[in-house]
């Protein structure tokens, strides 16, 4: 990812209301977000959108969750994306082999962490299966949240540079404290 790309998601549910309510939450957030409704336009959806992450539920139709994720982490294009697996509050549905689990329904400021370790537990395995590459085993720093989008914040040089840092010589303009929050 380079500059200032819009971090896209695609929530796979069955559950129109919970997709909808997410979708929403994610989009309010700057996040460019997909959604499917059943497993085989996830996977179709993915194939065409590479998504840097998927939240996927357990129990979808046509195409479970399980045939799902085998297939997104088997396509060299989807393969790098983070799946953050859904389930309800109140039962408890067999976990996947994913980079992170969300109970919903949630709050905001709960998903967007959550969804935000996915990314980071995801690019920390892309770093371990990566080593030759210098900056692929750092992990994210920060994610900006605005209302133009939200980005992943990397290091461009130095490493122990703050976000605040990195995105102040960004526009070349000093950042506005009311328009971009640092998760």
């Amino acid at each position: 990812m380079s500059g200032r790309e819009r971090i896209s998601v695609l929530v796979a549910d069955h559950d129109k209301w919970t997709r909808l309510n997410l979708s929403a939450m994610l989009d309010d957030a700057g996040f460019c977000v997909e959604q499917a409704s059943n497993g085989v336009s996830a996977v179709r959806i993915a194939e065409i959108a590479q998504p840097q992450i998927v939240l996927l539920r357990h129990n979808l139709p046509e195409l479970g969750a399980v045939d799902v994720l085998h297939t997104l982490r088997s396509d060299r294009r989807t393969r790098h994306c983070a799946v953050l697996q859904l389930q309800d509050s109140s039962l408890t549905d067999d976990e996947l082999d994913s980079d992170g689990l969300l109970n919903v329904p949630c709050h905001p400021l709960e998903l967007l962490a959550t969804v935000i370790d996915a990314l980071e537990t995801r690019h920390a395995v892309r770093g371990s299966l990566a080593q030759s590459q210098a900056e692929a085993g750092v992990p994210m720093r920060s994610v900006s949240a605005s209302m133009r989008g939200a980005w992943p914040l990397v290091a461009t040089g130095a490493a122990q540079a703050t976000s605040r840092m990195r995105n102040a010589g960004r526009s070349g303009n000093a950042r506005r404290s009311s328009d971009i929050e640092t998760l």
